[in-house]
């Protein structure tokens, strides 16, 4: 086949995924057909033209790769010495494919798994750039700034790196905040250096110094990242198309690591805050969703017509997969309002995306979520760009500057007894009660720091106070399981993910209204709702870890199945 030939393939993709309709049929129906297209052109393309895979490239790799190695690397290495990248140069198709498997691993059934998910408790320094950036000191104004995390999803190891700008006193910074670029070549360094229209209205991540340490996601293939070959990294585009013929794709990977990098911060701070802007925007509220931090500010990168946007629906398909359909404005409201996450959402006018414009002039958005408990919305600027610095303050003062008790065992290697911290994550003295099995245990006034309380009865422990409380504990000092609920024959109908660490989800095939109730394992009802939707996700996370029951009530039939909560 010739290259030209190729390349014709390859635009008939490009019509596939950029129009809701082709040739009379859906986009759904049509997109199956179009990766068989293109995965073919790119076995074709990458197995085909050379029988020695370890080989350099002959002259049709390199007319190819001439085509799709097309965006500008971050740094020029050649002309300023170092090691500037986390990888090295590409010299053969078997190079890139294999930095192109070990990279992007996840698929949608990955996704599916995040309760198997597990994460570093704390951040670490990168050796391979960071000496080099330290030679260069004014490039990144900040000793060390790369940082990575470690994770594991559905037994797949897997690595998420950040620039890292420590708060700017000498204080142990209590908060981290999350930053999540857009589309654009190099972003990350475009943010940190305050440059680029992330920055246009705020320098955002030096703003947010003054009150936490500050954490710039980089994607995969940004900055450091960079996937190159002939000093020219792969352009965003044919990477994306490329990863989303496989079913790997690109936006799904980096939500994942986006997911992997918040739920390590939240073990690691007391207050979590999200910064998301453009596509950047979208992602940060999909995993604002999932790990639910403090607060999320969403600029430009979300609107309720995403669900039927001809245009914006297509790509975040190419990117997100199907979760663009089970995350749409139904979803979204409805977990808003179930979850203690404060959002603010941003539109600017000038916007040069048409649908951002719309959600200025006409707030759609707003009047759908209609609600002034967990979402605000701010439209007094210009750009696509984050707002200015004193909005961004204003949304996040009163969150940063509320007590946050947390809740925890200190000491679990007795038998009889059991030591038990509640901390503040802020320097402010507050009021607590403490329940046991929902009954008023004891009640602590004017508490100043941190306190250790010694607990010596069996039960369910939790505190209530005027503060942000997280966690509760459950002791237990014999094993003996009380027979008070039997598990049923479960109907194939229903299904929910087992075990679970956060969040459940159920799938009723029969589709109509059913009753849900959870026991914990004395019998005792914990939660009763009444569920419409076919397909729903509940937080669990405030559970304590052990074994519940479900009881579903459909069309006068009762099931009971079992639960178990890690």
């Amino acid at each position: 086949m010739k290259i030209k030939n190729l390349i014709i393939f390859r635009n008939i993709l490009y019509i596939c995924k950029y129009y809701k309709t082709f040739l009379g049929f859906s986009y759904n129906y049509i997109m199956p057909y179009c990766r068989i297209i293109y995965s073919l052109i790119l076995f074709h393309l990458f197995f085909c033209h050379s029988q020695k895979m370890n080989a350099q490239l002959n002259a049709n790799d390199s007319i190819l790769f001439n085509q799709i190695f097309t965006s500008t690397k971050y740094v020029n290495d050649s002309t300023y010495s170092g090691h500037w990248y986390l990888y090295d140069s590409i010299h053969s198709v078997s190079d890139y494919q294999n930095i192109i498997d070990s990279i992007f691993k996840y698929s949608l059934s990955d996704f599916q798994q995040l309760s198997t998910m597990n994460v570093s408790s704390q951040f670490v320094f990168d050796t391979i750039v960071n000496p080099t950036y330290n030679n260069y000191p004014n490039v990144y104004m900040q000793k060390n700034p790369m940082v990575y995390f470690d994770f594991s999803l559905n037994s797949k190891n897997s690595t998420t790196y950040s620039f890292y700008y420590p708060r700017d006193t000498n204080q142990l910074a209590k908060t981290a905040f999350f930053i999540i670029p857009g589309n654009g070549e190099n972003s990350v360094s475009k943010v940190v250096q305050g440059i680029d229209y992330y920055n246009y209205l705020c320098f955002v991540s030096q703003n947010l110094k003054n009150y936490g340490d500050v954490f710039v996601y980089m994607k995969p293939n940004e900055d450091a990242r960079a996937i190159y070959w002939n000093n020219k990294k792969i352009n965003n585009q044919s990477l994306v198309d490329q990863l989303d013929t496989v079913n790997t794709p690109y936006g799904l990977h980096y939500l994942i690591e986006m997911i992997a990098t918040i739920k390590s911060l939240k073990k690691q701070y007391c207050k979590v805050m999200i910064l998301g802007i453009s596509e950047g925007g979208y992602a940060a509220l999909l995993s604002s969703l999932i790990t639910k931090p403090d607060a999320s500010i969403i600029s430009a990168g979300y609107s309720v017509g995403f669900d039927n946007s001809p245009i914006s629906l297509p790509i975040l398909y190419s990117r997100f997969d199907s979760l663009v359909y089970f995350y749409q404005k139904d979803s979204i409201k409805s977990l808003i309002q179930s979850q203690n996450t404060k959002y603010l959402f941003t539109y600017g006018d000038l916007d040069v995306v048409n649908l951002m414009q719309e959600e200025h002039d006409s707030n759609l958005t707003q009047q759908y979520f209609n609600d002034t408990l967990k979402t605000s919305f701010y439209y007094n600027y210009q750009n696509h760009t984050f707002p200015y610095c004193s909005v961004i303050n204003d949304f996040f003062n009163p969150i940063l500057t509320k007590s946050v008790i947390s809740f925890y065992n200190t000491d679990t290697s007795r038998t009889d007894t059991l030591f038990a911290m509640v901390q503040n994550c802020i320097d402010s003295c507050y009021n607590f009660d403490l329940y046991l099995n929902g009954n008023l245990f004891q009640s602590y006034q004017h508490i100043c720091g941190d306190t250790l309380l010694t607990l010596v009865d069996s039960g369910f422990y939790y505190i209530n106070s005027t503060a942000i409380c997280y966690d509760s504990i459950y002791w237990h000092l014999n094993n003996q399981f009380p027979n008070l609920l039997v598990e049923t024959n479960f109907p194939s109908f229903i299904t929910y993910n087992n075990p679970i660490y956060s969040d459940l989800f159920i799938n009723n095939k029969r589709n109509k209204p059913y009753s849900l109730t959870v026991f914990d394992i004395y019998g005792k009802a914990i939660i009763h709702k009444q569920i419409d939707n076919s397909s729903v996700q509940m937080d669990f996370g405030f559970l304590h870890p052990g074994l519940y029951f479900l009881r579903f009530k459909i069309d006068e039939e009762t099931f009971t199945g079992k639960l178990l909560k890690k």
